[in-house]
Formats: structure tokens, sequence, C-alpha cells
């Protein structure tokens, strides 16, 4: 999960997130993109994030810039068997 670590738009607490987390099989990696200004909300997303990956036996990954940037892109790709 790449995320700036703004909650806009959650449903649930993330007390109830973390429960189904635990309860599901699936591992869950945070990576954290975070502005050097913010420090106050920095510090819950940070607690969030490493929460929501402890839970899944993830781990959480943080990077601290200058400015982030308002775009960034991901990639991913699924690995077959064949790519083994």
């Amino acid at each position: 999960m790449v995320t700036d670590g703004e909650d806009n738009v959650s449903r649930n607490s993330l007390e109830k997130a973390v429960r189904e987390i635990q309860k599901s099989n699936v591992v869950i990696y945070s990576i954290g993109l975070f502005s050097d200004e913010d420090k106050k909300n920095r510090k819950k997303a940070m607690r969030a994030l490493k929460d929501i990956s402890a839970a899944s036996g993830g781990v959480a990954f943080f990077l601290v810039l200058p400015v982030v940037p308002s775009v960034y892109c991901c990639g991913y790709r699924e690995r077959l068997i064949a790519d083994v």
C-alpha cells in the first residue's frame, strides 16, 4: 500500500480495520510518503500504517520529503510461476 497517510473517506475506524486485517490471510506492506512540514498529522498516519502492517504480519516503510509530489506512480507486476 502506497499512501500519503491522509484518511479522507474511511467509513470504519482504524480499530475495526485492524480486526478485519487480523482475520484475513493477507500481508500488508505500507509505504508512507510524507512531507517534512506536517509533523503532527505525519505522526498519527505513521502509527496507523504501523498498526495496519503489523496486524497482517507485514512492515511499514516511510519516506519523508521536503515536499511530497502531488502525483506519484507505483507499478506492480504479478510474477507467474513461469517467471521464477
